[in-house]
């Protein structure tokens, strides 16, 4: 029998998105909605110590099912351990809190588990994320049908509508905050539109490294259609001086103080570019050529760095060699992605260090770039980590008439309409213009789900 559940994820240790995005990839439920995040101070029992006093990020996730309700507790309690909780004392801060909140049709009391869960209706950090994404269900009757005599979710948190935050229990509060990152364009290259070099390249670094970002991806080479194709040499001599500029700069920031968290990526299709990059201690190599070299392959089954594989069918893209008209994109990419699992797992390559980039605009027409981007929540059954690059792309002359340089705006609406959709299984955006970028996700993050 499939049965709809209500789980509510909350974390307030070490990388709380982190971990929220984890617990949402590995999930082995069918997944239909997820709310806001909300943040709220801890619940804590009296006398705990100052340091469990740490904020909590939650939200709640709609999903589908065949499993009882004791299996899926028991799924849910497995997948703690995995992520990396450890056992300690109740209500001590922990990475990672998964609990069935309702399961369609059951009442039960045991010693294990009780639905609906008692704490659904005096938490609001759990009442009205759960709202959110179950406005009419009635937990009374546990009927999606409202009656005379009970009262829907959504009218049970109408109680805060009016309230200031800090008046809310647990001062419980919906933030604008996305579980998508920003990976940040650094081009060391000279025949794109993006170039930065010299005193301008530098101001660059600065303002990426202060601006939130979580990766800055560094390329040598242009892999815009019409590109000219350089040597590992040249690339390398163009991007090994930015990086040793970054790592420096990384070094200051925690010299005074500052502890900063950026990732280091490097974009390159060439082993011996990527080989060098790793001696320099880089975080990521961003493939565009998707594995296809054997050596670099060779390289990411020996490196403990991330490996972004991306799904392409030339490099850089010809304008007529695009995936059939008769086929579909999305299960295009899904077939891509689960031939490349299986090349992966042979070569010894840990697959919680791949992220897979659908490579929009490389063998996509720009209608098949489009629904790529609309229906990547599609593909979250596969239970990968995604990256996705459309920033000021060709596709976007669709319905946009302004030249590449200038679509700033266009790249943010996308950002911000993604962001409002939740947690559609994309992990990373890659964009030019983090700033514009960061404000729009923040606006789509609060905005959605609605």
């Amino acid at each position: 029998m499939i049965r709809q559940i209500a789980i509510g994820i909350g974390s307030n240790q070490g990388d709380r998105k982190d971990s929220i995005r984890k617990a949402l990839r590995l999930l082995p439920f069918e997944i239909q909605s997820i709310s806001s995040i909300f943040e709220s101070d801890a619940l804590l029992p009296e006398g705990a110590p100052l340091h469990w006093d740490q904020p909590f990020f939650n939200l709640v996730v709609l999903a589908r099912t065949a499993l009882s309700p004791i299996e899926c507790l028991e799924s849910l309690k497995k997948l703690e351990v995995k992520i990396g909780r450890v056992e300690r004392e109740r209500w001590a801060p922990r990475v990672i809190d998964l609990d069935l909140l309702w399961c369609e049709g059951v009442q039960m009391t045991t010693t294990r588990l009780t639905l609906p869960h008692p704490g659904i209706v005096d938490r609001p950090f759990v009442l009205l994320p759960f709202a959110q994404v179950a406005p009419h269900l009635v937990i009374g009757d546990l009927s999606f049908k409202n009656s005379h005599n009970a009262k829907t979710l959504r009218d049970l948190a109408r109680k805060y509508a009016h309230l200031d935050p800090g008046e809310v229990p647990f001062r419980t509060r919906r933030t604008s905050e996305s579980l998508i990152k920003i990976v940040g364009v650094l081009n060391a290259t000279p025949d794109s539109f993006s170039h930065t070099s010299g005193d301008q390249g530098l101001a660059k670094i600065r303002s990426l490294l202060s601006s939130g970002i979580d990766v800055i991806d560094i390329g040598g080479e242009s892999t815009r259609p019409g590109a000219v194709a350089v040597s590992e040499s040249e690339e390398w001599a163009r991007i090994s001086p930015v990086i040793e500029t970054i790592q420096d700069e990384l070094r200051l920031q925690t010299s005074e103080g500052s502890l900063t968290k950026v990732k280091i990526s490097i974009d390159t299709r060439h082993s011996k570019v990527a080989e060098r990059a790793l001696e320099l201690g880089v975080d990521w190599i961003n493939d565009v050529a998707g594995l296809r070299d054997s050596e670099m392959a060779r390289l990411a089954s020996h490196s403990s760095a991330k490996w972004v594989v991306m799904h392409s069918l030339s490099v850089p893209p010809l304008p007529d060699e695009t995936i059939a008209p008769s086929k579909c994109p999305i299960e295009t990419i899904g077939n891509w992605v689960m031939s490349t699992l299986k090349k992966l797992e042979q070569k010894g390559i840990a697959l919680d260090r791949v992220i897979f980039d659908p490579g929009i605009g490389f063998g996509k027409t720009p209608e098949q770039n489009l629904e790529i981007i609309s229906r990547m929540s599609e593909l979250r059954w596969l239970r990968v980590e995604w990256l996705l690059g459309y920033s000021r792309k060709s596709f976007m002359a669709k319905f946009s008439k302004v030249p590449a340089s200038d679509r700033g705006l266009e790249t943010s609406l996308i950002s911000s309409r993604l962001a409002a959709q939740g947690f559609d299984g994309i992990d990373y955006l890659r964009v030019h213009d983090v700033e514009m970028n960061s404000r729009a996700i923040a606006y789509g993050a609060y905005q959605g789900p609605l």
